[in-house]
């Protein structure tokens, strides 16, 4: 892959158009929306506004934006055949999960919860359509300098929360919710470091340093991981992150033996796991996991969403979310909700990955951000609630979905099946992108 050298970042905004910023202003609020969360994370989590959390307002007002938004352009649920990423780039998995989801949530009750899910779930799948729709290759660049920006006032805001507080105290930014949006910083800038200025890298280095300083374990394993792939994957390919997961162990390992600090948040405590005669702190989730595997097994189709943090309340109560995503909708929406899901997931990530090793540039460096910011979501559900914190899933589904969309501008509707995933990544040019001359067939004798 060959990338151009990065001077100035002037130089470096400005390569692909003279007026990026001008059409950067034209892109809409749920960019705005978005920028503002991952520079603020979960501050506006304790505001309180007519009854409602400031960050709830916010999501309220994201989705109603997204949906006014997709009905008057008229790509409300735009999508082609089976499995396709047309141009409204969601998994029909995922269509056929949301009717799941009303029938079972239908069939047991609608609750506060319930709709507080169903909010966040809407963003993120409309989200990703939204994203994936306007994604301009001619504003990826400024969108990237967005994302840098914003991470820089994160890592401001936390900095200076650790100076008065110290490391282990609460502050304004929650140590977990911090963790969760310096990663999706991390994500994209990780995606572009050979083109992106010196300054940006820096946010990146410090966002990286602060979540090892916040104790957030999930974060900061998910973020060295992404590191070292970004960094060795591209000369050694499947070895390098062969090498970039064993490292990222090795890491780990040495930090938990070797730092106090980090020694006291992964072992001991809350001994919820015991490996080979060491407990592992959980943070009480082994408890919860325990009371909602069992709900699931005596309601295998589901409960409705928001069933899983009345059960989580039942039995830890000064915890109120279950603190794992994939148990949430199993014990809401059931097996057959879960595995609807999971298969939307995959189909969006085997896309993603497929797509940027046809690819390169620019557009292949924010295919892989898009890459590492999916795949720390999906990560990051294993033991957090990425699924209902509106910092986490609206940046997420802009990232995501605009890499989407770059995938299908640059190689027309790209269609995913199951035996693609495993040889290839079947692409055929969009009619109405040929009439536009926005792209043009590949030929045998093009370069690979």
């Amino acid at each position: 892959m060959t990338m151009a050298r990065a001077g100035s970042s002037k130089s470096w905004l400005y390569q692909d158009s003279p007026r990026s910023w001008s059409r950067g202003l034209l892109v809409g609020p749920f960019v705005v929306i978005s920028l503002f969360l991952i520079a603020t994370s979960d501050v506006f989590g304790s505001v309180s506004i007519f009854g409602f959390t400031g960050l709830a307002l916010m999501s309220m007002a994201t989705l109603y934006y997204l949906v006014c938004s997709q009905i008057l352009t008229g790509s409300l649920f735009s999508f082609g055949t089976v499995g396709s990423f047309g141009s409204g780039g969601i998994p029909l998995m995922w269509m056929l999960w949301v009717g799941w989801c009303a029938v079972v949530t239908a069939a047991n009750g609608v609750s506060r919860e319930g709709i507080q899910n169903a909010v966040l779930l809407g963003i993120l799948i409309l989200g990703m359509s939204w994203s994936a729709q306007r994604a301009d290759p001619r504003l990826s660049r400024v969108l990237v300098l967005g994302i840098a920006v914003a991470g820089l006032i994160l890592a401001i805001l936390f900095s200076v929360q650790l100076v008065q507080s110290g490391f282990n105290a609460r502050g304004i930014i929650g140590r977990r919710s911090f963790g969760i949006s310096a990663v999706i910083v991390i994500a994209v800038i990780a995606g572009h470091w050979r083109i992106v200025p010196f300054w940006v890298r820096l946010v990146g280095i410090v966002l990286f340093l602060e979540i090892l300083a916040s104790g957030a374990r999930t974060a900061f394993v998910i973020a060295t991981l992404i590191v070292l792939v970004s960094f060795s994957s591209r000369r050694r390919g499947f070895v390098g992150i062969v090498f970039a997961v064993l490292a990222t162990a090795v890491s780990v390992v040495a930090l938990i033996a070797y730092v106090e600090p980090v020694r006291k948040r992964f072992v001991g405590g809350d001994a919820g796991i015991t490996i080979s005669g060491i407990d592992y702190n959980t943070a009480g989730r082994a408890e919860i996991w325990g009371a909602l595997v069992s709900w699931a097994e005596r309601f295998p189709l589901g409960s409705g969403l928001g069933r899983a943090q009345r059960v989580t309340v039942e039995a830890v109560p000064h915890i109120p979310q279950p603190h794992n995503d994939y148990l949430r909708l199993l014990v809401d929406t059931g097996l057959p909700g879960v595995v609807l899901w999971s298969l939307g997931a995959l189909v969006i990530f085997f896309v993603l990955t497929r797509a940027a090793t046809l690819m390169s540039g620019p557009d292949a460096d924010f295919l892989n951000s898009g890459v590492y910011c999916w795949f720390a979501f999906l990560a990051l559900m294993l033991t957090d609630n990425n699924l209902v914190y509106s910092f986490s899933v609206i940046p997420t589904a802009l990232v995501v979905g605009w890499s989407l969309g770059l995938a299908a501008s640059r190689l027309g509707t790209v269609e995913f099946t199951f035996q693609s995933a495993t040889r290839s990544l079947a692409v055929r040019p969009s009619p109405q992108r040929l009439r536009n001359n926005v792209i043009r067939p590949v030929s045998a004798g093009d370069p690979p």
